[in-house]
């Protein structure tokens, strides 16, 4: 799960564009229609995270707009069809290839998430797409469409800038000087793809600080820890701190240049020293 906040100094503004032929030409690899990619690769990330990669036609990008997800489609059995949404952790310059990274639930009926509100109780089992890729090898195709989400960050490079909505009427979030975001887990991917292009766009005369709150169970969960760390290596504007549950007599030597805070059972963060 990820979520962002922004602070901005001007109020939304409604935007007419129009595409230009350069923008057709940069489009998604991806459709409205649910289209087969083949699995080309599957690597073991951790213990319980794999990174699925799918190919693309040759020369071609995925040229998915940070802020966006995809959306996946496969048959859990005869009857059943599964979707689920997932945002890549590859960069739009990767050619011929994505990757997409899915936590793996073995059993999906012993994860069973419990809502609890004043009237009503919902069970989700958790864990069903999971189960599904993991039964399937290099060479498998899965069903996908996009882009999808109402979000898109940085367009054209502008990193003042957030468009909520789609079309002619989107809405702008303009002036942006300051972002912060939340995640844990595998919800990392899409708040990556939000510093990762703060960060490769360092150099631009419009950049944001840019705060991120990554939360895991343990030091041995954190998803793309060292891809993260050269991020913040390479660019001040960004600061990353990690939360863990659990942490170790280690932990420390290897999160020794971050702020790491350990999760009381009465639902407080006290500073580890």
């Amino acid at each position: 799960m990820g979520s962002f906040c922004g602070k901005m100094q001007k109020k939304s503004q409604e935007l007419h564009t129009t595409q230009s032929s350069n923008e057709k030409e940069l489009q998604c690899a991806l459709n409205d229609n649910f289209t087969p990619f083949k699995i080309i690769k599957i690597e073991d990330m951790t213990h319980n995270t794999k990174i699925y990669r799918f190919g693309l036609p040759k020369d071609q990008c995925l040229r998915l707009p940070v802020g966006n997800h995809l959306s996946i489609q496969c048959n859990e059995n005869t009857s059943n069809t599964v979707t689920r949404s997932y945002t890549p952790i590859s960069t739009n310059q990767d050619k011929e290839y994505f990757d997409l990274m899915i936590k793996i639930y073995k059993d999906g009926a012993s994860y069973k998430l419990i809502l609890c509100c004043d009237s009503f109780q919902n069970h989700f089992f958790l864990g069903r797409m999971s189960q599904i890729l993991n039964k399937l090898c290099v060479g498998d195709e899965v069903l996908m469409c996009g882009p999808l989400g109402r979000i898109e960050y940085g367009k054209n490079n502008n990193l003042n800038e957030f468009r909520i909505g789609k079309g002619a009427k989107a809405s702008c979030l303009s002036n942006v000087t300051k972002i912060g975001l939340i995640g844990g887990g595998t919800g990392i991917a899409p708040l990556y793809q939000i510093i990762r292009h703060v960060f490769e766009n360092r150099h631009s005369k419009n950049n944001v600080e840019c705060s991120l709150l990554f939360a895991n169970h343990s030091e041995t969960d954190i998803l793309l820890f060292k891809e993260i760390e050269k991020i913040c290596a390479n660019c001040t504007n960004i600061k990353v701190f990690f939360t863990c549950t659990k942490v170790n007599n280690d932990a420390y030597h290897k999160l020794k240049k971050r702020t790491v805070f350990t999760y009381k059972q009465n639902y407080t963060y006290t500073k580890d020293n």
